[in-house]
């Protein structure tokens, strides 16, 4: 049986995501897990998903991979540990044959950005002067990259972007609904300041989420511990380890 049958249970689907879900793994001590023996419930005719092997079919899912750019990713914590995780799941993704779309962060000129984009480039060049800003992050320039560790494949996606949410500004949610996608994996940097956002926001679009902790990076490990127990309380938070052994399950 298909998880959703027809488009108006798809859309009851959605509206059941109100609520939070919680994986066995993801931060027992602080929120309720679920067990991992339980199997699809049906609700009203809509099929709920409620294992994390459910939750990332790869028939109904995708892999997000948020900024893993040459000139963000070597400011985070564990930078490299953060890089190995990463790969292994696209590898693993592009086995199953789950979509893999990359985000890349860039900022307008200096002489063109606006307050919003100062904000943000003052916050993570940690300056707290407008006049202290510096160029960066220019459109095509190297820094922009995905970091060249990463093995992105010839049918996966990559998506410019000036926003902190992965869905703003870009077609990711169109390309998601047209591909049957109902949960998205969320991996990538950094995780206050990008992904957080992300995941709040695909909870709010009506997507699963699954965000995979040791797959995200952060520039202090408080950050991190903080993000992790705000992103269980509407979503999933579990580890590589889980994703990779559902996926094979």
């Amino acid at each position: 049986m298909s998880w959703i049958q027809n488009r108006r249970e798809f859309i009851a689907a959605a509206a059941l995501l109100s609520g939070p879900v919680f994986l066995e793994s993801s931060l027992p001590k602080v929120m309720g897990a679920v067990s991992s023996d339980l199997t699809m419930e049906k609700i009203n005719n809509v099929v709920f998903p409620t294992s994390l092997s459910e939750i990332v079919d790869p028939s109904r899912t995708a892999l997000l991979v948020y900024d893993m750019q040459v000139g963000i990713v070597p400011y985070v914590q564990e930078s490299q540990r953060v890089i190995q995780t990463v790969v292994r799941l696209i590898t693993a993704a592009h086995e199953k044959k789950v979509p893999v779309f990359y985000s890349r962060h860039f900022q307008l000129p200096l002489k063109t950005i606006g307050a919003s984009q100062l904000r943000s480039a003052m916050r993570f060049q940690r300056v707290s002067r407008v006049s202290a800003v510096v160029a960066s992050l220019q459109k095509g320039s190297p820094e922009t990259q995905i970091v060249p560790e990463l093995p992105v494949g010839p049918d996966d996606v990559v998506f410019d972007k000036l926003g902190m949410s992965f869905f703003v500004g870009t077609p990711l949610e169109f390309c998601l609904r047209d591909l049957g996608v109902i949960s998205v994996i969320v991996t990538g940097c950094v995780a206050e300041i990008g992904v957080q956002p992300t995941v709040a926001h695909a909870e709010d679009l009506g997507f699963f989420t699954v965000t995979v902790s040791d797959a995200c990076g952060s520039m202090s490990l408080m950050n991190h511990q903080q993000v992790m127990k705000n992103l269980a309380g509407t979503g999933s938070v579990t580890d590589s380890e889980a994703v990779l052994a559902a996926w094979e399950s």
